[in-house]
């Protein structure tokens, strides 16, 4: 694996705002690509969601959606976040996920009660909807749309990448995230460390009724002890092996704000499915396939399957136990040994790093990658969360090629 470069995509409009773009393949096949770009206004704030489209292979974008705001009602802002984009090989649709929710105050922490998830189906690669709606299971309503979930106690949402895949029986799986309801019915927080999550698999079939319209009904949940993850378990990436298992890689944390020792080793957690994704193992830190463990901060990673057959996994790894979210600033790219189910050690490389002389920066707030049909190179979409001021965080997003060897 090598880098091939590097360059700013989308430049944030001013300090203490962080600029996203991602890009994926628009279709099943062929060169058509979408791009999403978003701003990070304030901390998990987002507003300015813009689609555009391209027909040769992200040259140039001519075509766009309207820019979606922020939305003014009587009772606070609807906002919209990015989540995840799928295509379904079997039929050339393709998906959107994202989560919504009324924010009275403008403060993140309202998304872990008022977030639900809203999908968008289109067969014309992204540029009208056949459905656009939110996530209901049938039987359940707006207010509670999936079992265990009721607006305004506890939110859904996955902000990781490569969160949807294709089973073998023709059903979708998506690896959603939501806040733990407790005893007095709102969403928990045990530890003070802004929310406690577990994950639940939404299971998806194409409507025989309602053309371009999923059915959705919720399957199992994955969950962990605050003694071992002091937010839970959240942020997952699926990936399905050539010998029918679902490989699932999630994010954890050592930081609460009760404890700030750190004591806990800051890992990565691996669950695995052999049965279609009906039932799973309980969470355990993932390692490298000879079963060594290592450390990773509190932060997004993401699975990618490239045309040669490997499953390659991108994210922060620390040499040292990691403080919750830091530190992010060494982002790697490694490969998926097929059978132990592990980081293959001799195939992690580098893809960036702060360099010495550099603010203090996040190499993995939001984190996509997809392969480039016409030169099979791996395409890498992060932003750099660079430190500006002593009070002020905001950046740029940048894209990576890698050409795997």
């Amino acid at each position: 694996m090598t880098r091939v470069s590097k360059r700013r995509t989308h430049i944030a409009p001013r300090p203490g705002t962080l600029a996203y773009e991602f890009q994926f393949n628009s279709r099943s096949s062929g060169t058509g690509k979408m791009r999403v770009r978003t701003l990070d206004v304030a901390n998990d704030i987002l507003d300015q969601l813009e689609i555009s489209f391209s027909e040769d292979n992200g040259k140039t974008f001519p075509e766009s959606l309207p820019v979606q705001m922020g939305k003014k009602l009587p009772d606070g802002i609807l906002r919209s976040a990015f989540c995840d984009a799928y295509v379904d090989p079997s039929n050339d649709r393709q998906i959107i996920i994202t989560a919504e929710g009324l924010f009275k105050n403008d403060d993140p922490i309202e998304g872990m009660s008022s977030y639900y998830l809203r999908y968008r189906t289109s067969e014309d690669g992204g540029r009208t909807a056949m459905v656009d709606e939110p996530i209901v299971q049938a039987g359940y309503t707006r207010q509670h749309p999936l079992p265990g979930q009721w607006l305004g106690s506890n939110g859904a949402c996955n902000s990781g990448g490569s969160c949807i895949i294709r089973l073998s029986d023709g059903r979708l799986l998506f690896a959603s995230v939501r806040t733990v309801l407790g005893p007095d019915g709102k969403f928990w927080d045990p530890l003070h460390a802004n929310g406690f999550f577990e994950i639940v698999m939404l299971f998806g079939r194409w409507s025989q009724t309602r053309p371009g319209a999923i059915d959705w009904q919720a399957g199992p949940v994955i969950a962990i002890n605050p003694e071992r993850s002091m937010r839970g378990i959240f942020e997952p990436t699926v990936a399905l092996m050539d010998d029918g298992r679902i490989l699932m890689i999630a994010r954890g944390s050592n930081e609460s704000g009760d404890d700030r020792e750190y004591r806990l080793p800051s890992h990565k957690w691996k669950s695995v499915s052999s049965d279609g994704g009906a039932t799973w193992s309980y969470p355990e830190p993932w390692t490298y396939e000879d079963g060594t463990p290592f450390y990773s901060p509190s932060s997004i990673s993401t699975f990618l399957r490239h045309s040669n057959g490997r499953l390659y996994w991108l994210g922060n790894l620390s040499e040292k136990n990691c403080q919750g979210n830091l530190p992010r600033d060494h982002l790697y790219i490694g490969e998926v040994d097929p059978r132990t189910l592990g980081l293959i050690r001799d195939s992690v490389m580098l893809i960036d790093r702060r360099e010495e002389g550099e603010p203090p920066v996040q190499i993995s707030c939001m984190l996509f990658a997809h392969e480039d049909r016409e030169t099979g190179e791996i395409v890498v979409n992060v932003p750099r969360f660079e430190q500006q001021s002593a009070d002020v965080w905001g950046g740029d997003s940048y894209e990576y090629r890698l050409l795997a060897e």
